[in-house]
């Protein structure tokens, strides 16, 4: 990836995708996600505030960006961000629920997602 891929594409997304009528949304439908989630695309995790703690209980972040998790770091906390589902810690089947709201990716990324 080029520097603007690496650099400049993650904040204009993260500013994109936090605008007020796509936070209403987020806050419609990340609530209802329950157990073990994978979201594809968490990209900075701007859906993280969202998830219902007594409803969810772990979050697995996927997204090919290594500087958006940069900027996800004053919210990520607990969370595991992952590039691939080849070092996913849980079995596909144990996946409970699966959200991406936003999601922009390379094609070979989109390829591997194959659930």
């Amino acid at each position: 990836m080029g520097f603007y891929e690496r650099l400049v594409v993650p904040h204009i997304i993260n500013c994109a995708c936090g605008t007020k009528p796509i936070r209403y949304q987020r806050k419609k439908v990340v609530p209802m996600a329950e157990g073990t989630v994978l979201e594809i695309g968490i990209g900075t995790g701007l859906n993280l505030p969202y998830y219902d703690p007594t409803k969810v209980s772990r979050v697995i972040g996927l997204d090919p960006s290594e500087e958006s998790w940069k900027l996800a770091a004053s919210v990520r906390r607990s969370f595991l961000f992952l590039w691939s589902l080849s070092g996913c810690p849980v079995s596909r089947s144990r996946l409970t629920t699966r959200v991406s709201t936003q999601f922009f990716a390379p094609s070979v990324f989109a390829r591997s997602l194959i659930l």
